[in-house]
């Protein structure tokens, strides 16, 4: 069900859905982002995991999130926070690159 109103976090961790039958559809990250914004403590932290070609960093800078990624090339690990000063005054952040991690041997 819905999270109670008026709870708040130091951190938020997701893997959103952006598929509905066949079509990307990006409103739950859109929705999981700014709902963010209300719901971080000070210092707070959302990290998301989304498939390399969901516009997340693009989502979070347009909430004023700070933002570092990490991609394997095919999913990415975005690791966000609100600055103090962008937090307070409604500023934008700025959206980041993914960087991509070294390939791993996964069948080991």
């Amino acid at each position: 069900g819905p999270v109670p109103a008026g709870l708040s976090f130091d951190l938020i961790v997701s893997n959103p859905p952006v598929h509905r039958r066949r079509q990307d559809d990006f409103g739950v990250v859109e929705a999981l982002v700014a709902g963010a914004v209300a719901r971080l403590r000070p210092g707070g932290r959302l990290w998301i995991v989304a498939q390399a070609h969901v516009p997340v960093g693009a989502l979070l800078a347009g909430h004023g999130f700070r933002s570092l990624a990490d991609s394997d090339g095919r999913f990415v690990l975005w690791r966000a926070r609100l600055p103090k000063r962008a937090a307070a005054e409604g500023g934008m952040g700025s959206p980041e690159v993914p960087r991509k991690l070294p390939k791993r041997d996964l069948d080991r």
